[in-house]
């Protein structure tokens, strides 16, 4: 177990950490258990953009070469969820209940993602990666549009303005997600696309309704085909996928979202196969 503190002129926060032997670790206590407490020390935290600089990702891109692409990562607004103690319940409850002190935090939030991608812009990463899991799942669409939105619109516009493509992750359920991005942002390419009954999303439907405006990334099930399908099952849905959405261009075979730890290499390797065998445009 492992205890992580911060102390502000205001008070502390903390939260815990425990670290299973064979599982991945679990949050037992967040650093936030009382908005209208916590809300003082939360005014001292913020992101220290003095210190960065782009040594890392130009080593990175150096030994990549044409190998592949280098990306930089930030993250939208959203609702507390990480920190917040009690979850997306609480953080849900906080938003109704203390919105005044939520959308501080909001704004606060969206400032300090615009100075970091003007940052990261300058260090021209191969694509700019956005990463907010379950963010549509967990706020819907009101919230997200208050939210989240506009600084997915800003950071896209500004990616774009400099030629550099951005990728959104967004795992659980997104078509609606899906069809903001395409009409209202400069978003270039969306994951994980997931079908049911883990997302609602049907991936040549996507394809024939967005696929002029987007980039489409997925969407193999990753708790059913991936942890337990066969590897030939694994080909003809990832020949599925290719056939569903590759037309034109477009597509980036994928699944739908992370792996779990037992997936069978064999599935993997399936996959790339595919990739390899159906994946070639002509």
């Amino acid at each position: 177990m492992r205890r992580d503190y911060i102390t502000t002129p205001d008070g502390e926060l903390w939260q815990e950490t425990i670290f299973f032997r064979d599982q991945p670790p679990w949050q037992s206590k967040r650093y936030v258990t009382d908005l209208v407490a916590d809300f003082p020390k939360l005014q001292h935290l913020g992101r220290d953009m003095s210190h960065l600089n782009d040594h890392l990702l130009q080593e990175t891109k150096r030994e990549t070469g044409d190998l592949g692409a280098v990306g930089g990562a930030l993250s939208l607004p959203t609702l507390m969820v990480d920190v917040r103690e009690g979850g997306i319940a609480k953080a849900l409850r906080d938003y109704y209940q203390h919105r005044r002190l939520v959308m501080a935090i909001v704004r606060r939030s969206h400032k300090e993602t615009i100075e970091y991608t003007k940052r990261l812009l300058e260090a021209e990463p191969d694509f700019v990666f956005i990463g907010n899991s379950g963010m549509w799942l967990f706020q819907g669409e009101r919230i997200t549009r208050q939210v989240s939105l506009p600084t997915l619109k800003a950071v896209t516009r500004m990616s774009a303005s400099r030629d550099i493509p951005t990728f959104l992750h967004c795992c659980g359920t997104e078509r609606g997600l899906v069809e903001i991005c395409a009409r209202e942002t400069k978003l270039d390419c969306i994951n994980s696309l997931e079908r049911p009954p883990f997302g609602d999303c049907d991936l040549a439907e996507i394809k024939e309704a967005f696929g002029a405006k987007l980039s489409m990334m997925g969407n193999l099930p990753t708790m059913t085909l991936m942890l337990r399908g066969s590897p030939n099952e694994v080909m003809a849905e990832s020949r599925k996928a290719i056939e569903d959405a590759g037309v034109g261009g477009g597509f980036i075979l994928s699944t739908g979202d992370q792996c779990p730890r037992d997936t069978p290499d064999a599935n993997l390797e399936a996959m790339v196969e595919a990739a390899k065998r159906y994946g070639r445009y002509r």
